[in-house]
C-alpha cells in the first residue's frame, strides 16, 4: 500500500523539482517518487554515498513536496535512519540536489486560496 507523505524542503530544492515539472510536464509528485525509488540503497550499506551523507542547510522559508512511499521504501529509509542518522527529508534533498540540474530561477510555492475566503 502506498503512503502519501509530505515534507519541508529548501527553497533550491523545490526550484529544481518544480522547474522539472514545467519543463518536462511531469507531476511533482511522480517526479521525487521515481527519484526515492532509484536512489534510495536496496541493500544496507555500511557507508553511505557520498551525495546521500551531505549535512543539509538551514533555510527561513521552507517549501512543501509530496511524495508516495510503499512498504519497502520505508523500510529502506527506516533503516538508513537508525544506521546513518539521517531524517526522510535529509535523504529527500540530497538524492534531488545530486540528480536534477539547478534550476535557472527561484521558483515560489503557488498560493493557495482557502476555502470559505472572498476577494
Amino acid at each position: 500500500m502506498l503512503e502519501e507523505l509530505r515534507y519541508r524542503f529548501l527553497r533550491r530544492f523545490f526550484s529544481r523539482v518544480s522547474h522539472l515539472h514545467f519543463v518536462e510536464r511531469l507531476g511533482k509528485l511522480e517526479i521525487v517518487s521515481f527519484l526515492m525509488e532509484r536512489f534510495v540503497p536496496k541493500d544496507r550499506p555500511e557507508k553511505l554515498p557520498r551525495f546521500l551523507a551531505r549535512e543539509l542547510e538551514d533555510e527561513d522559508q521552507p517549501r512543501h513536496l509530496t511524495f508516495f512511499e510503499d512498504a519497502q521504501l520505508a523500510e529502506r529509509l527506516d533503516w538508513l535512519k537508525a544506521r546513518h542518522a539521517f531524517t526522510k527529508v535529509a535523504m529527500v534533498e540530497n538524492i534531488v540536489l545530486h540528480a536534477l540540474p539547478p534550476a535557472p530561477f527561484n521558483v515560489p510555492p503557488t498560493k493557495r486560496r482557502r476555502a470559505g475566503l472572498a476577494r
